[in-house]
Order: C-alpha cells, then structure tokens, then sequence
C-alpha cells in the first residue's frame, strides 16, 4: 500500500480532484473531527458533496474521527497560531506541544494494526489521508502518515 496526504486549502474543486485522480486513489480517508468547512469555496470538501463526488470517481471513502485531534489537543496549535498571528490556511508547521499531545493521546493508543488489515482486505493500495491545511507539515494527517511510514514500512507521498 502506498499512502498519501492531501488538504483542500488553496485549492479549487477541480484541482482537489484531479489531484486525487491522477495519483490513483482507490481509498480517501477523511480524518478531521468536523467534516464541515466554513464558506463557499470550500464546499466541495463538506462531507456529503465530498462523498457524492468520490463515489462518482469509484473513490471508498472512509472517516476515521478517532485520528482527528480533541479539542483539548487543537488548544495547543490555536496558543501558537494566535501568538505568531496566522490562520490555519497559512500555517506551515505545527506547534511541538500540539505535536507531542497528539502522539500520546492519538497514534499511540489508535488501533493501526486493525485499520491496516482492513485497508489490505479490501483491496486498498493508494490510500489518501485528508484534512483540510494546505501544507502537510501544518496538519496532523502528515503525523499520522509519518506513524505509517515508519511504524510498519508503507510508501508516504503528498499531493
């Protein structure tokens, strides 16, 4: 299986798909806590249009809510962005507090060796992990990706 990350930010609708299209995604997973964003240009990633559309392209989607960080985590990432004035669109890395947290409370206690047998059993092999920020390295699917990679041998790349 190869893994791959994708956000939505700064991207059109055509672009997000396309993006997906050409790398072969077979299965999409949808790892934000709300699955929702805020405003027009964005509405091609609101769930419901989002899974309408990835069926069309023969897309599995798959939400996994347990990998999205808690409030209590998001408190770390929101001390920073407000002290160094930037939004989640513009963020280009993560707080190291927000990143420790994640780890002990997230990837270290989630279940990746079931979430692995279920992808391999249903044939997944280009496998995108997704939530919205732009830069990979400013969103926690580049965490669980890294987890991935290095935890049990599987491709990362990012769209």
């Amino acid at each position: 299986m190869h893994f791959f990350t994708i956000g939505a930010f700064n991207s059109s609708a055509e672009d997000f798909y396309e993006r997906l299209f050409h790398a072969g995604i077979d299965t999409f997973c949808d790892l934000r806590q709300r699955r929702g964003v805020r405003g027009a240009q964005y509405s091609f990633v609101n769930s419901k249009f989002l899974q309408y559309r990835l069926q069309q392209l023969g897309i599995r989607y798959i939400y996994i809510p347990q990998l999205a960080p808690s409030n209590e985590i998001r408190k770390f990432q929101k001390q920073t962005d407000d002290l160094l004035e930037q939004t989640n669109k513009n963020r280009q890395t993560l707080d190291e507090n927000y990143i420790r947290a994640y780890r002990k409370l997230v990837l270290d206690v989630f279940d990746f060796p079931s979430l692995l047998q279920e992808l391999q059993q249903s044939g997944a092999r280009r496998i995108a992990l997704f939530c919205v920020e732009q830069f990979p390295d400013a969103c926690h699917r580049s965490l669980v990706g890294k987890w991935i990679k290095e935890g049990y041998g599987f491709e990362l790349s990012h769209l």
